[in-house]
């Protein structure tokens, strides 16, 4: 399917072909544009042939695009940590110009059967049209986009996929499903459900920490908003979605299926992040009162605590301290 920026000079495209045998009989592949032609027998030409990860006892996974530059060891630890107290079996992620400590982390999680790694993924055509992991503009969307496409594929055999990055944090409602995603999910999805929508609560680190004392990143900034419809991310059955429209914030159920929202009182959605301009938009539904704030947009929103991370935090606070002194990481 072709990206949503079908004007730029590069899209999004992935190719779904039938195969008339066994997938695990075939080990390479090529495409060719003449239905005459016959098939060449130098190996160069073809593509090692990836399978899907998973099997019939795998029930949750993780896409988390790509891990980069200076991204935090220290707290990507806390955020591996808390998907295994969560019953999540697989993370995928990929990697480019991440720092040795974040590497060291990723290293760790693959050793142990938690993550699987795609290493240093290159953007195409970087040359012709220059442009920098991290901008925020078409080009760079489109070149996420591939890897949400990629990343999806391999996960088409789990029962739920989950797409969320690293500062995002998916939760059941712990004191209805203990620490069980699957609980939960199993709640949620009914016979029609394709999958649904996940809006999350801002935990904006720009506020004034509410434990500066704590050892774990997600225990200083227990404070979020309410849940806010801003860069929302999902959860869904592959088995119930159309292959390839699967996005970084949506996807296209199959025909009888459908998609909804995720109530916080059953699934909750947490994203860490600074202080936005684009928040200004939030302005009237988040603030304490109605005065807008001129300067720093978010010091005027309401405040809430966040109970089941607060319980998250000190779950997984003793193997997240044995994590970073085994990888000799620390939290600054």
């Amino acid at each position: 399917m072709s990206s949503i920026y079908a004007h730029m000079p590069l899209r999004r495209i992935q190719y779904r072909c039938p195969v008339p045998v066994e997938v695990n009989l075939i080990e390479y592949v090529s495409i060719i544009n003449d239905m005459k032609a016959t098939c060449q027998y130098d190996i160069s030409n073809y593509v090692q042939v990836t399978l899907p990860l998973g099997s019939n006892d795998s029930t949750i996974a993780i896409c988390s695009l790509i891990s980069y530059r200076s991204q935090d060891a220290a707290i990507l630890v806390e955020w591996f940590e808390a998907q295994r107290l969560l019953g999540v079996d697989k993370i995928l992620t990929y990697t480019q110009e991440l720092n040795s400590d974040a590497v060291r982390v990723l290293d760790y999680y693959e050793s142990i059967g938690l993550a699987e790694v795609i290493r240093e993924f290159d953007m195409p055509e970087k040359d012709k049209y220059p442009r920098l992991i991290g901008e925020q503009n078409a080009r760079q969307w489109t070149d996420k986009e591939v890897v949400s496409l990629d990343c999806n594929s391999r996960l088409l055999g789990f029962k739920y996929v989950i797409m969320c990055d690293k500062d995002e944090f998916v939760v059941p409602n712990i004191t209805k499903f203990g620490f069980s995603l699957r609980k939960s999910l199993e709640h949620i999805f009914d016979k029609s459900t394709a999958g649904v929508q996940l809006n999350p609560k801002l935990h904006v680190t720009s506020w004034i920490p509410y434990n500066r004392s704590s050892t774990l990143f997600i225990s200083r900034y227990l404070n979020s908003t309410t849940s806010v419809s801003d860069r929302h991310k999902y959860v869904y059955m592959p088995e119930r979605t159309v292959v390839g429209s699967t996005t970084i914030h949506g996807f296209t159920a199959c025909r009888g299926y459908r998609r909804h929202t995720a109530t916080s009182t059953v699934l909750d959605f947490h994203h860490y992040r600074s202080c936005a301009n684009s928040f200004v938009k939030y302005q009237s539904a988040l603030n304490r009162g109605k005065q807008k704030k001129v300067g720093n947009i978010c010091a005027g929103f309401r405040q809430y605590t966040q109970d089941d991370i607060n319980v998250i935090g000190k779950q997984i606070e003793n193997n997240v301290l044995k994590v970073r002194e085994q990888l000799g990481i620390t939290y600054k």
